[in-house]
């Protein structure tokens, strides 16, 4: 588990995702000209989509905002369109519905506020974990395609064994990816999920 330490510094990874996933649903209602069910959140949705993205944005005036556009019809209706027009995290709403005890003074990240966080991974992230009487080694790597050239630096000259984990939330998703299309995540996940590693040449074909 975390400790208390980190589970507190944790916090802002939490704002961000809050901060970020708002964001991202009142710049789709501006595209799209979604008219708000209250007037006074149209300024709200205008200074959330200009607040950069990250937790050190985070203050209670800002909170505020998303808490009241999250409870907006306009918003509502925006939101029921992820993965057809936009693509939003799959945690974006657990974050709205527990802001506020995001909000409090002293609120310290959970465990389950940790795990639906997203951290975007850049390089790549080792952990070693030992099961009876073996040693496994587990490397979290950028997905990204400027990500993957790093990947290969993953396998030593020796033979090795690799087992691949990956994720499939994005499979049923249509448009607006980071990656332009789902069509073309499926071609690079089916390519990659077939490839196999030459230690001679340290070449995965």
């Amino acid at each position: 588990g975390y400790t208390e330490q980190e589970l507190r510094e944790y916090k802002y990874t939490v704002y961000g995702n809050v901060i970020t996933q708002m964001k991202v649903i009142v710049t789709v209602a501006l595209k799209l000209r979604v008219q708000l069910e209250l007037a006074e959140n149209e300024p709200r949705a205008r200074r959330i989509a200009s607040v950069p993205a990250g937790g050190d944005s985070w203050t209670v005036a800002v909170a505020q905002d998303i808490q009241a556009l999250w409870k907006d019809a306009g918003i509502q209706e925006v939101y029921a369109l992820r993965d057809r027009k936009y693509h939003l995290n799959e945690s974006a709403a657990y974050f709205f519905d527990n802001i506020d005890r995001f909000m409090a003074p002293d609120y310290v990240a959970t465990n389950q506020d940790v795990l639906r966080s997203r951290v975007r991974t850049t390089g790549i992230v080792e952990a070693l974990f030992e099961f009876d009487d073996m040693r496994l080694r587990m490397l979290d790597v950028g997905g990204q395609r400027s990500e993957r050239r790093k990947w290969i630096h993953c396998f030593p000259e020796r033979e090795t064994q690799l087992l691949t984990n990956r994720g499939f939330l994005f499979l049923d998703e249509v448009e607006a990816l980071v990656e332009r299309d789902a069509d073309g995540r499926v071609r690079d996940w089916r390519g990659l999920r077939v490839a196999s590693y030459e230690p001679t040449t340290r070449r995965l074909v």
